[in-house]
């Protein structure tokens, strides 16, 4: 599933997001190996993720970094097409940061989803 070989990339790591949400999401994680995601990367991520399914196993690699340390794979979800699930191997040293990103995004899930009540 993981477009990475480094040896050295043994942070495994998975959380879904909100489509809308997912170019802040993954501009957070790119920030974390000196990678600048930007405009530039949106339409090359959108159209990586046609035909994407979680369940079937067809899953998105793209490369968050600069130096190797954090990739991630995208799959909408087979079920919901407005869920994208991420798949991110990255370097040990991330494991704190990228826990915090997505508990960042899952509180504001939380709240969008309170304001809809």
């Amino acid at each position: 599933m993981h477009c990475a070989n480094d040896p050295g990339l043994q942070f495994d790591y998975h959380f879904w997001c909100w489509k809308p949400k997912l170019n802040a999401v993954l501009k957070m994680l790119s920030l974390l190996s000196d990678f600048r995601y930007n405009v530039a990367d949106e339409p090359l991520v959108l159209a990586g993720l046609r035909g994407t399914d979680d369940e079937r196993g067809w899953w998105f690699p793209y490369d968050l970094s600069c130096n190797g340390t954090l990739s991630v794979t995208l799959a909408y979800d087979a079920a919901d097409s407005d869920i994208v699930h991420v798949a991110v191997l990255a370097d040990p040293s991330m494991a704190g940061s990228i826990r915090l990103i997505d508990q960042i995004q899952c509180v504001l899930k939380q709240v969008e989803v309170a304001d809809e009540s």
